[in-house]
């Protein structure tokens, strides 16, 4: 293990096995540890970064949105997440598109919007599958 990797562990939650690998840069589908060796990144920040390491194209894009807007929530209306939600819409032949953050609330979505088919269906029991309350949707525990 390098002392690079020792100093950072002490402050940093145990919620993983680490491996005694301390990473410095990426580009495209590979990474790189501070003593130059290269990774091909298979894990991909565990599925959040999909798109790869310092590319050419996406760099300048962020780089242009985050100077802009870094982020807004739902509550309010954003024009290119409309401009970007219409053409799903076009793509998929859905009629709308949910934009969320994790996994957890794309699941809270699908039990909402299952919830609000079956009542609308008629289903004899639309409320008869387990959420944390009995509730339309499940929720996130507070």
């Amino acid at each position: 293990m390098t002392a690079f990797i020792e100093a950072a562990s002490p402050h940093t939650m145990n919620t993983y096995g680490r491996l005694p690998i301390a990473l410095e840069r990426g580009q495209g589908c590979r990474v790189w540890d501070v003593n130059g060796k290269s990774y091909l990144d298979a894990l991909a920040g565990i599925a959040v970064n999909t798109l790869g390491h310092n590319h050419p194209e996406l760099v300048p894009a962020l780089q242009d949105q985050v100077a802009k807007i870094i982020h807004s929530c739902n509550y309010y209306h954003v024009p290119n997440q409309e401009k970007l939600a219409a053409k799903l819409v076009e793509l998929s032949g859905m009629t709308n598109v949910f934009f969320c953050n994790s996994g957890l609330e794309a699941n809270e979505a699908a039990i909402t919007s299952r919830a609000n088919t079956a009542t609308t269906r008629a289903s004899p029991s639309p409320r008869s599958w387990c959420t944390k309350k009995p509730s339309t949707a499940a929720r996130s525990p507070p």
